[in-house]
């Protein structure tokens, strides 16, 4: 049969067995007939989870710190929560003089006042000011506080604003991710400082047998997360207001607020029905690549790996690609980086090249963390993704871009490339079983991102 599916800009047909199955989101028939999201909204600010409402936090003149999800995220939940919160704030006596908002970068790029107004809306970024907005910078130590260390041994360097502001708020989203299962808590690694965010996002945890799944509850990753967010209450005496959103292919489609670890308990169900997609285990899958995903343009080949990587490990009972089966990314991939936003990539990459494998790469991340830089990303920061990616790396008998170009960056990673689909098929069916199970995710990067619920 032919299926549509992402390619770069445009979407390809490919030719698949026909007894191959084909998996992307879809809203479920009532996903319509629901409450209007300004009154979800309204709801949730008025009756947080274990925690008072938001009007009772705050008093005239208060200082508020509203962070959010950098503009890597679809905007939705941010032009939903911040008019509301801005309206609530100011019938308090909390005034745009009184706000600082922070786009909560981690160790991602910084985002100019254009592309902030842009993502808030300009409604929201004129009535805040953009000299009141922020880009967090994991390594600007001026803005840094140590919050001493969690449980786990990791050090916990944060915003000042945490413990400096009276109030700070936090919107995000929940939704399927890699890094957790299920985003979310967004503090604890947005806000951070890069040595904290290295603790948790180092290959023993983010490369842990426990945290190469979808399942959150499960996650060796979650339990550093959590023990950073009771770290961070305990140092500070206060608590982030949270306020956190599922979307779906039409926009916000629930909305949760008050405690962190309240909002889980009640959120996680939700995103499990709405996310949650049945699939059998494949020999050969087949991930469509648009353009951009993430952390920036899948010409850059550690980026297109990454989004192949993903998907592989977003399951849940058991893993959706067999042992040595066959990863095929349909790219029109150039193999090349964009040096100014991904100043050590190519760098990281040609380094995995020369020394083989993700562990010894690992004895070269500290000369990255300390490393000065100017607005693109953390040096370090191609560390994660090779340590989110290594569960590929090592699973798949075979990983091909079909419809790339050959670059030396793309064989430094172990990538084959084709150069149209009908080559990359032969490729795939080469080094699959006969008559593979095949499984084809068309579009997991430009609708919601989906789990598979894999019996195998």
């Amino acid at each position: 049969m032919n299926v549509e599916v992402d390619f770069g800009s445009s979407r390809l047909p490919v030719r698949v067995p026909d007894d191959a199955t084909v998996v992307e989101f879809r809203d479920a028939p009532a996903s319509r007939d629901r409450i209007p999201v300004p009154e979800l909204v309204r709801r949730a600010l008025a009756q947080p989870l274990e925690m008072p409402p938001l009007s009772s936090l705050v008093r005239p003149g208060a200082t508020v710190t509203i962070a959010f999800d950098d503009p890597l995220r679809a905007p939705a939940t941010v032009r939903a929560v911040l008019p509301a919160l801005l309206e609530t704030l100011a019938g308090c006596g909390v005034g745009a003089d009184r706000l600082t908002l922070i786009s909560a970068n981690g160790m991602h790029r910084q985002f100019d006042p254009a592309e902030l107004r842009a993502y808030l809306s300009p409604e929201v970024a004129d009535a805040v000011g953009l000299d009141r907005i922020l880009n967090h910078d994991s390594s600007d130590e001026a803005a840094l506080l140590d919050f001493g260390r969690t449980p786990l041994g990791g050090r916990v360097q944060h915003h000042r604003a945490l413990a400096e502001s009276d109030l700070t708020i936090y919107v995000g989203n929940i939704g399927p991710n890699v890094w957790g299962g299920h985003g979310g808590t967004g503090v604890v690694v947005g806000l951070a400082g890069a040595e904290s965010i290295a603790h948790h996002h180092g290959r023993d945890v983010i490369g842990a047998e426990e945290s190469c799944h979808g399942d959150q509850r499960r996650m060796l990753y979650q339990r550093h997360k959590e023990a950073v967010a009771w770290q961070l209450e305990r140092a500070t005496g206060r608590q982030v207001f949270y306020v956190e959103c599922i979307t779906d292919g039409h926009g916000v489609r629930e909305v949760f607020a008050g405690h962190w670890a309240s909002i889980r308990r009640a959120a996680w169900p939700v995103a499990d029905r709405t996310f949650d997609v049945a699939a059998p285990a494949a020999d050969v899958m087949v991930v469509g690549l648009p353009e951009r995903l993430l952390y920036g343009e899948t010409d850059n080949p550690l980026i297109a790996l990454t989004g192949m990587s993903f998907a592989t490990r977003m399951w849940k009972r058991a893993p959706v690609l067999r042992d040595g089966g066959v990863v095929v990314g349909v790219s029109p991939s150039r193999g090349v980086v964009d040096a100014e936003r991904h100043p050590s990539f190519e760098e990281v990459i040609r380094l995995y090249g020369k020394v083989g494998s993700v562990e010894a790469l690992t004895s070269h991340e500290g000369g990255y963390l300390s490393r000065r830089h100017g607005r693109g990303y953390h040096p370090a920061h191609p560390f994660w993704l090779f340590y989110e990616d290594e569960y590929l790396l090592r699973r798949a008998g075979r990983i091909i871009l079909a419809g790339a170009a050959r670059s030396p960056l793309t064989r430094a990673l172990g990538i084959d490339v084709a150069g149209d689909w009908e080559t990359a098929w032969a490729m795939a069916s080469e080094a699959a079983p006969p008559a593979p199970r095949t499984l084809v995710t068309p579009t997991y990067w430009t609708r919601p991102r989906i789990k598979f619920e894999v019996n195998a």
